[in-house]
């Protein structure tokens, strides 16, 4: 669903069934926006986050989608090095609308 929007609004989505398929896909694609949920098996969205930076050859946006929602799990997420935050269950227009936002304060969008 959050992937068809996300079409729809104009977006080229690449999916990952898995933190460490993400991982791989964002180091051959070098996509501008990573969203992705904390809650993982393999690898948490934070630790997930951290291994991109570490090997990111060009800048890119990261936004967790996550059911931790409350003040304390938005601040880690925002220290951690996400610029937003999005809570579970999701408002697709909410969504959009964050994607878009920080997409445009970057000048190398596309």
């Amino acid at each position: 669903m959050i992937a068809h929007a996300l079409h729809q609004s104009g977006a080229n989505v690449i999916q990952a069934g898995t933190a460490s398929e993400a991982l791989r896909q964002f180091q051959q694609m070098r996509p501008h926006l990573l969203l992705t949920d904390i809650g993982m098996a393999d690898m948490d969205g934070y630790q997930l986050l951290e291994t991109i930076r570490a090997h990111a050859l060009a800048p890119f946006i990261a936004v967790a989608l996550t059911a931790y929602a409350t003040p304390s799990d938005k601040e880690r997420t925002l220290r951690s090095g996400f610029q937003a935050h999005v809570s579970k269950p999701v408002e697709l227009p909410q969504l959009l609308s964050t994607v878009a936002d920080l997409l445009d304060r970057h000048s190398w969008k596309s």
